[in-house]
């Protein structure tokens, strides 16, 4: 992590690189697999600008897709022996936030009032998929086919809110 301080004005940067890998004798004939929560690549900007009493956030996320993991089966009752998990990636998830504030102390006490809005873009960002068992199990099973039916779970749009922090 990097940060920069000029004046009144300052700059983080986050950057993390990582691999996730799971395994089990079970599955995929023993052979690793990426993890749920595997995302190579994040970048985190935060920038934060002073102006007296005020105070001006902007942050930016950037991630490349986190996994799903998608299950097949060759019979309904033989998960445990013979599941096969394929790996698929999300797209990549993208997010910028807002915020703004007002600080006065008054005697031994610091008010603050404010807003942030998360997801200022609106962004559609898919963060997982889930898995349910289908109609057509039997069907599905004999065409080799999953017999889950799949569908995307979408983050926060945009949200907006306030707040009032009385500290003494």
């Amino acid at each position: 992590m990097l940060r920069k301080t000029i004046g009144d004005y300052q700059l983080w940067i986050a950057y993390t690189l990582s691999k996730s890998l799971m395994q089990n004798k079970n599955i995929n004939n023993g052979k690793s697999y990426a993890a749920l929560d595997d995302q190579p690549n994040e970048i985190k900007l935060f920038n934060v600008y002073k102006l007296r009493h005020w105070k001006f956030s902007l942050a930016m996320l950037f991630g490349s897709g986190k996994t799903w993991q998608e299950t097949y089966v060759a019979s309904v009752g033989s998960l445990p022996k013979d599941a096969k998990i394929v790996v698929n990636r999300l797209p990549a998830y993208f997010r910028s936030d807002a915020g703004l504030s007002y600080s006065k102390v008054i005697k031994k006490c610091t008010i603050s009032i404010g807003t942030n809005i998360m997801n200022i873009l609106n962004t559609q960002n898919i963060v997982s998929k889930t898995q349910t068992l289908g109609n057509a199990i039997s069907d599905n099973l004999l065409a080799n086919k999953s017999i889950f039916v799949t569908s995307d779970v979408y983050g926060l749009g945009f949200a907006p809110n306030f707040y009032v922090n009385v500290k003494f």
